[in-house]
């Protein structure tokens, strides 16, 4: 059975069952420790921030949003030619209106696919079609900073999963 990898490992040299025993229980070493390829948004943290840079993330990460809302997915994701649609409950901060577009820009985008979802949403870009990134800060220091505790507020939702 192992012959024919045996042939084109050693090229049929010590092509002995017990050679090939050694070489093919090392196989799963050298898959678990390969290098594997890294996500797009994969966040990377050299030391553990301080409560005063959490603090100023969550001034940043408030002061870049188009529009904070308390919202529910009422049409999910659907593709890049067919964003999710929100209907907002409460704005925070953003241009006054009924409902938000919802796309998913990029590898770091969160694209909202479950009907029914409930939850506070920072969103960036617009004005036609708007983006959640998925790392949105520390929500404790963001929601005493919007005056507004979305446990309490807003409690989040899962939806219906469904799939674009």
């Amino acid at each position: 059975m192992l012959r024919p990898f045996c042939f084109i490992v050693f090229g049929g040299r010590q092509c002995d069952s017990v050679g090939m025993r050694g070489l093919f229980l090392l196989l799963p070493l050298v898959v678990i420790v390969s290098p594997c390829p890294a996500s797009g948004c994969a966040i990377v943290l050299d030391h553990r921030p301080t409560w005063s840079e959490n603090l100023a993330e969550a001034h940043r990460i408030i002061a870049g949003a188009a529009a904070i809302i308390d919202g529910e997915v009422i049409r999910p994701f659907g593709g890049p030619d067919a964003p999710a649609i929100v209907r907002v409950h409460r704005i925070l901060k953003g241009p006054q209106q009924a409902e938000f577009e919802v796309g998913a820009a990029g590898g770091c985008s969160v694209a909202l696919t479950d009907l029914g979802e409930r939850s506070r949403m920072i969103l960036t870009g617009g004005p036609a079609v708007y983006d959640i990134s998925v790392w949105q800060g520390d929500p404790r220091l963001i929601d005493a900073l919007l005056r507004s505790d979305r446990r309490r507020d807003w409690p989040d939702v899962r939806g219906v999963e469904t799939r674009p």
